[in-house]
Parts: structure tokens; sequence; C-alpha cells
């Protein structure tokens, strides 16, 4: 008994199921399976160590490798078998009403066993965001720099904002959450459109965007993270561009008839992804919207010399600190309400306004 305690073996195994994605007929789910320690008895920690250990934690979370789950949606269910990183991932082939809605089916994953189990089979519920029959566009959007701050962009002058552990400590960019309403939702608050998220941070960071989401009135959306197996050589390190672009050449696959909207920071690579995005399908990427960052006057020109080329391509494109010049384009061509834009703008306006105080 000792030896497993040592070793961590009697160490709860927990199930983290992420949000999917879907159309009416299949769906896609995925999750991790992976060793839940016990807290600490409460003690005196300063908080930069408190942020410091939950970060690092996040990266370095302990995969089970060969858990057996069921999958199930409705009638439907499948079983799968966890990899050597504690993931998995199922494809149900479903059959969901129409719709002209966004639907949030609930999926259900039954952990039923893994190497060395001692504790009985749990269920944990997910869900799975399925656009709407009508649903003529979507948002991909970047996450850090983006959606949250986190500067990223320049970790040496922004470390401690990068790795604050409370979602409630974490900003968001002023207009952002309005802009993607207005984008995403109806007059009455339904949501017709879908939205997705996508950031090369590791998949233990789930749990604080959702929470950051949900407490920022960001519309919710699946988060497509990154694995940091350290087995692959992945330690804080590469795929960036990479993992962007093929998440979005999935999304592109898997929703044929729908054209798509690309929201990214000048902190990064993304407008050179959403670039090479464009170049391969000028037909489905609507516009590109990408918020300037950038401390180095270099890099805030070669990112303008980006969105001028993506211009001259006939794609929307919107270049600025903030997201109201995208507001009024998307009105302009019609992809929300004018009323939409005002919204917006106060909140950017208040945003700036707080800062000169």
């Amino acid at each position: 008994m000792h030896l497993r305690r040592l070793t961590g073996l009697d160490d709860p195994v927990h199930v983290q199921v992420y949000r999917g994605h879907g159309t009416r007929s299949r769906v896609i789910v995925s999750g991790s399976v992976f060793i839940a320690k016990e807290r600490e008895p409460k003690r005196f920690r300063p908080a930069i160590l408190t942020d410091l250990r939950a970060t690092l934690g996040r990266y370095i979370e302990r995969g089970v490798m060969g858990a057996r789950l069921t999958v199930s949606l409705g009638g439907a269910g499948t079983g799968v078998t966890s990899d050597s990183d504690g993931f998995f991932e199922a494809a149900l082939d479903v059959d969901l009403p129409a719709e002209d809605r966004v639907l949030w089916p609930e999926v259900t994953v039954r952990l039923e066993d893994f190497p060395g189990s001692r504790q009985p089979p749990s269920e944990h519920s997910g869900e799975v965001l399925v656009p709407g029959g009508d649903a003529d566009i979507g948002l991909v959007s970047d996450i850090d720099d983006t959606v949250m701050r986190t500067g990223v962009h320049d970790l040496r002058r922004n470390w401690r904002q990068a790795i604050r552990s409370d979602p409630e400590l974490r900003e968001a960019f002023p207009g952002l959450a309005e802009l993607y309403l207005g984008m995403t939702h109806d007059e009455r608050g339904v949501q017709r459109r879908p939205v997705f998220y996508v950031s090369s941070a590791a998949w233990g960071f789930y749990p604080l965007f959702r929470d950051f989401m949900a407490l920022r009135d960001v519309p919710a959306g699946p988060l497509f993270l990154k694995n940091y197996g350290l087995d692959r050589n992945q330690w804080f390190v590469g795929g960036h561009r990479a993992h962007k672009a093929q998440v979005i050449e999935r999304l592109l696959a898997f929703y044929p008839r729908m054209r798509f909207v690309l929201v990214g920071d000048s902190g990064q690579q993304d407008a050179r992804i959403y670039a090479d995005i464009v170049s391969g399908h000028p037909e489905r990427i609507l516009a590109v919207w990408i918020r300037d960052v950038a401390n180095a006057p270099e890099r805030r020109a070669e990112v303008a010399d980006l969105v001028d080329e993506l211009k001259r391509t006939g794609v929307r494109a919107a270049f600025g600190p903030n997201l109201v010049a995208a507001a009024r384009q998307a009105a302009e061509e019609g992809w929300m309400p004018r009323r939409a834009v005002e919204p917006v703008v106060r909140a950017v306006e208040a945003a700036a306004s707080a800062d000169a105080r």
C-alpha cells in the first residue's frame, strides 16, 4: 500500500471531456484521461509561486495510457482506448434533428477501466457544437492575445501575465466578446453560427480557457489545443504554425459548405498562416482580422504587408489595435446587424478611457 502511494498508483484517475464538434450525422468527441493528484493541504505560498506551479502543471499532466472508455450520444456509442499521452478521440454516426440554430447535444463518456485500476467505472459528460442547417459562416479564432491577453509574443516582458492561473484575473480584449456575439447570435440571443478556438497552448489549459470565456461572455465553441507529449520532443517548442493550419484544414473539410472568418493577432504567425490558408482555399475564406499587438515596428510592417496581400486577393481584411474596423466591415458585408457595431465601439472606448485615467 505504501509503495502504491509513493508511485502514485492510488491517485484518482479523471476524465476531461473537451467540447466536440459535429454535424447532424456525425460528431467528433475527444478528451483525456489523467491522474488527478490529491490537493496538498493549504499553506501560505506567494501568488507568483502558486501561478507558476499551476502553469507548469498544465504542461506535465500525467496521462493514463490504455484506458478503455465508451463514448455515447443518444442511441449511438463506440469504444475507444487512450493513447500514450492519455488522449482519446471518437467519431459517432448520429441522427440529430434539423434545426436552424446551433445545437449543443450532451455526450457521455464512461471510463470503464485502465491498467492497474482500483476504482469503479465513472461517467463524465460533455457537449458537442452542431451548426444549424443554414449556418453560412464560421469563425475561427486564435486565443492567446486575440481573446485573452497573455503576452506570449514577448514572454520576457510579459511572463507574469502569461502564468496567471486564475481565470478571474485574466484580461479579455475590449470589444472581442461583443463582436463575436454579433457575428454568432441573433437579436434574441440564439446562437446561429459556430465559433472554433485554436491555440498552441497545452490541453492542460482547457479548463482555464473554458472558464475564462464563460466569465467574459465570449461565445462558447470547441477548443483545439496542442499535445505536448514529452516523448515527442515538444517541450515548450515548435509546431504552432503546423498545428493551427492543420486544425483549419480539418474544419474546412468537415464543413464543406461553410465559409470562414479567421481572427488572430500580429504577435506570432497568424497572418502568415491565414495567408497560406487563403492561398489554398480562396473561395472559402471571407475575411481575415488581425489585432496588432506587436511592439517592433518591423514586425508591424511585415504583418501590414501580408494584410495588403490578402486584400489584393479579394478577401476582406482588417488590421489594427482593436476590432472596431472588423466590426464595421462585418456590418457593411451584411454578416451581422449594423446595430451590433455600437457595443464593440463602446467597449473599446470604455477600455481606452479607463487606461487613460
